[in-house]
């Protein structure tokens, strides 16, 4: 009666969690559509600098919102990671098999690690994306600003 009590509490733990992930996979979505906007905007805006400050500006969100993600999911792999180690690793073969239900519990929460490692990895992939487009607009503006600096001018004109 008590492993059947822990394995419904274990499913209703886990419906929320898969929801949890589908939700960070849909932000993280909207957020490589955000980017792939800022891409070309940074293309379209390359020789006007004050363009590229408003476009630095409106990647300072995504940067947050990437970490905000990958912080809401830390939880629930630590609880994962903590649950696996409860139950142990799988007998090995010379081993008595364990319960149907706890050979079940172990192959859900690995799966649900599997999707929650993966969302946080493209969300460092992500995250690295959208430095390098800082980067970018840095560059940009720092030559901008070499041109603008070094540009030959025409003194005669000043003097007449």
């Amino acid at each position: 009666m008590r492993l059947l009590f822990s394995l419904l509490l274990f499913l209703a733990l886990l419906a929320p969690a898969r929801a949890d992930t589908a939700e960070a996979s849909a932000q993280l979505a909207a957020i490589v559509e955000q980017l792939a906007l800022i891409d070309k905007a940074i293309d379209e805006k390359r020789n006007d600098d004050e363009a590229l400050v408003a476009i630095r500006v409106r990647l300072e969100p995504i940067a947050k919102d990437l970490i905000a993600l990958g912080v809401a999911l830390r939880p629930r792999l630590t609880e994962i990671n903590r649950r696996l180690e409860e139950i142990g690793p799988p007998p090995k073969s010379d081993e008595p098999p364990e319960l149907a239900e706890v050979t079940s519990e172990r192959r859900a929460l690995l799966q649900e690690k599997a999707r929650i490692n993966a969302v946080l990895g493209e969300a460092e992939a992500v995250s690295i994306r959208a430095n390098d487009a800082v980067d970018e607009i840095s560059a940009i503006r720092r030559e901008l600003f070499s041109n603008t600096l070094f540009r030959r001018t025409d003194i005669g004109v000043v003097f007449d």
